[in-house]
């Protein structure tokens, strides 16, 4: 019982049953117990009424009785001239006497003398000898108020006076009751009443009046006859006794039905909460029973299927998970593959499982991937035609594929399968891949295995397009966009990569700085596009003029890199340079218009000239700048000094932009005279640095190091404005100077603010 009962879903059950079986009992009961005491209340109030009614018939026999011996004692007393002493008499008349005689005098009258109890005595008249006379006689009580039959079992009966004095009662009664069936209407001459002992004792009474006046001359009496309650509802009670064990046993009843019914609900509902739970915990092989053939076993069969379905979409999620993880990590396809074909297995029965990619190095080219190595066709490049690639596509929904030489599978000879499903995998309007189920029997994937599939086929489109993405994103941050030829950072790889095979094998190599002469004149005077144009077939010319396995690199603007990654000396890699400038000095054909330029070529060996690919490349840009310096179209080789040169050239640019924040400069004017009369009319202003410690330092040994570092802009602005400054003042002070003239860099004559400066400097 407890077991069974255990669980509180299993005690409300329970409950429910037993209050649904009690409600209608008790109610019913309880109506028919108010129905059935209500009829015997009504029964025996009509009783207890008839009853009164009988008991005052038979007072008034009785009374009637008692004036027919009272008349013949009244005749023979007046024969006699005494009363009767006849013993016989006393069972009538308990005492007598004569009176004198009394017309006004009831016939009928009740002694309440203090102290002594309420007699009934009757009178009659008789004529004596010495006069007229009354007898009076005393009726006996045991004969006046006898019950004999006329009341029934368990009846008590109580006579009034009008007065209220107690005449006869077998069981007094409460003042309360009395009052009660005084305060009644005078025209009821009887009436019932219920009332409760104080012992708790439910009482019915019957008020009956008895009238004596037209008989007897005498007040009415008031008779009242009570009876219990109980004794009225024994029927009710019996019944009662009758029903409480029928509705015990219903109850019984239905508790036992309830936990039969229970056990047949709960069991199937345990099982389904424990499968539940373990669902919860990702366990989906266990089963709920499905043999019932009620709503629970439709619910357990419902049950199951959802947790096939469960179990399969879990699966598709971790599969995704994982592709997603190595997607996110590194995209390597092989890995992917490796992933969705085992999950393939695991989520879509099939005889085979296969996965087709398309080859990125060769067109119309797909790459075999197998869940089964041992079948030969892993790793195996199957060549699908456009129309095949098209027939694919227009099924995303899958392709029902046979192995008879007429579909994608003719290229799967190892598949030794008759029938197959594939589904494609587009990578826009291109047809990126397939998933193929391969079956030995003739059947498909259902719709819930297509949508897995399809999952998965998404899955493997994301990450095909996330690695060609790499591919892309990698390609612009090694290669140069225009050129194509590898960037700064990629050629330094590069070079690294050529350094180090270099010192493992023991052998030279050279780096070449390229920089291409009049380039910015191109650009100026053809435009933009056309230096493009020309940086394109620079690097065509480049690659075309050195081996396969040397490197050309794009650094930056119109410098180039190219590294000889194996030489026997510096020979090799001058003939090689006088190659490059020859082939770079020819006419280049830019649309409508030619352009031509030349090279000038830094040269490094390595290990003479560097350990590592920075200081190469380096060296290779000083000695690039040495070739300028000797003429357009030549090359230099590195030599230490240049290194010691470029230090100067680097102290000197620090030493400049310090005498410029310190006004270490100052202009000295040559004077310009008129020969014919040798008249002052103006000056040139040439400019001179202070050096704090080299003292005047000339324009020869500056000016060219700040035209190549831009800071001959700033100093040739305040040059422009001291001498202004200067003109003016010499005006003020009357000298009669007509013109100052300036020196101007042509850097600055290409600046487009140039003009401003000048028109500021002079305003």
């Amino acid at each position: 019982m407890k077991a069974a009962l255990g669980a509180g879903v299993a005690r409300r059950i329970v409950a429910l049953f037993v209050v649904c079986a009690l409600l209608p009992v008790a109610a019913a009961i309880a109506l028919s117990y108010g129905s059935v005491r209500e009829s015997l209340v009504s029964q025996r109030n009509a009783m207890l009424r008839e009853a009164a009614a009988n008991y005052a018939t038979s007072l008034v026999e009785r009374l009637d009785i008692a004036q027919s011996i009272a008349r013949s004692i009244a005749d023979a007393g007046a024969a006699a001239g005494a009363i009767p002493q006849d013993t016989g008499l006393s069972a009538y008349f308990q005492a007598g006497e004569v009176l004198p005689p009394d017309a006004q005098a009831p016939t009928l009258w009740v002694s309440d003398a203090p102290g002594s109890p309420a007699s009934v005595w009757l009178a009659r008249n008789f004529a004596a000898v010495a006069g007229a006379r009354r007898i009076a006689l005393q009726l006996n009580p045991r004969y006046l108020w006898a019950t004999d039959d006329a009341l029934p079992l368990l009846t008590d009966v109580c006579v009034y006076a009008a007065d209220g004095a107690l005449l006869h009662c077998s069981q007094p009664l409460p003042g309360s009751v009395l009052q009660a069936f005084r305060d009644q209407p005078a025209s009821e001459q009887a009436g019932i009443l219920a009332w409760e002992a104080r012992d708790g004792t439910r009482t019915l009474s019957a008020h009956r009046e008895l009238f004596l006046r037209g008989k007897f001359g005498a007040a009415p009496w008031s008779i009242v006859v009570s009876q219990p309650e109980a004794h009225a509802l024994a029927a009710a009670q019996g019944v009662t006794r009758a029903v409480v064990p029928v509705v015990i046993l219903g109850l019984l009843v239905a508790a036992l039905l309830g936990m039969v019914q229970v056990r047949r609900t709960l069991h199937p509902l345990r099982d389904l909460s424990d499968a539940a739970a373990r669902i919860g915990t990702r366990d989906f092989r266990t089963r709920v029973p499905e043999q019932r053939n009620d709503e629970f076993g439709a619910l357990a069969r419902s049950f199951n299927a959802m947790s096939d379905r469960l179990e399969r979409q879990f699966n598709a999620l971790s599969a995704h998970a994982e592709i997603d993880a190595v997607i996110l990590s590194n995209v390597d396809l092989a890995q992917v593959a490796a992933i969705v074909l085992r999950r393939m297995a695991e989520l879509v029965p099939a005889d085979k499982h296969l996965l087709l990619l398309a080859d990125a190095t060769e067109g119309a080219a797909y790459r075999v991937f197998s869940a089964n190595p041992a079948d030969g066709l892993d790793g195996r490049v199957v060549a699908l035609s456009a129309a095949e690639a098209g027939r694919l596509l227009a099924a995303p929904e899958g392709l029902r594929l046979a192995g008879d030489g007429h579909s994608a599978l003719a290229g799967l000879a190892g598949l030794r399968t008759r029938h197959a499903f594939a589904l494609p995998i587009a990578a826009g309007d291109a047809l990126a891949g397939l998933l193929i189920l391969a079956y030995v029997e003739d059947r498909m994937p259902d719709a819930e295995d297509v949508l897995v599939l399809r999952a998965l086929g998404d899955r493997v489109a994301v990450a095909l397009g996330t690695a060609r993405r790499d591919q892309e994103l990698d390609r612009q941050a090694h290669y140069d966009a225009l050129t194509q030829l590898p960037n700064r950072l990629l050629g330094l790889q590069e070079l690294g990569r050529a350094v180090a095979a270099a010192e493992r094998q023991q052998r030279n190599l050279a780096v070449m700085f390229v920089d291409l002469d009049g380039f910015s004149a191109v650009n100026d005077s053809l435009g933009h596009a056309a230096g493009d144009q020309l940086l394109v077939q620079t690097a065509a010319r480049l690659r075309a003029g050195v081996r396969k396995s040397d490197i050309v690199a794009r650094l930056g603007g119109d410098e180039f890199a190219v590294v000889l990654t194996e030489v026997r000396e510096g020979a090799d890699a001058a003939l090689v340079a006088r190659n490059v400038i020859d082939s770079l000095s020819g006419p280049y054909e830019l649309g409508v218009s030619s352009a031509f330029v030349s090279a000038s070529i830094g040269i490094v060996l390595y290990p003479a000239d560097g350990a590592s690919a920075e200081d190469l490349l380096r060296h290779a840009d000083l000695a690039m700048y040495r070739a300028k310096q000797q003429g357009r179209g030549q090359y230099a080789f590195f030599e230490a000094s240049m290194n010691a040169e470029v230090r100067r050239r680097v102290e000197l640019e620090a030493e400049l932009r310090l005498a410029l924040e310190r006004s270490e400069f100052e202009l000295h004017y040559q004077p310009q005279l008129e020969l014919r009369s040798g008249r002052l009319i103006g000056g040139e202003a040439l400019i001179r640095w202070r050096h704090p410690v080299k003292g005047l330092v000339p324009p020869l040994q500056f000016i060219g190091q700040a035209e190549a570092n831009g800071l001959i802009e700033p100093i040739g602005r305040w040059a422009l404005e001291t001498a202004c400054a200067q003109f003016v003042a010499w005006r003020e002070q009357g000298i009669p100077i007509e013109q100052v003239s300036v020196n101007v860099s042509p850097r600055q004559f290409r600046n487009p603010d140039f003009v401003g400066v000048v028109a500021a400097a002079l305003e």
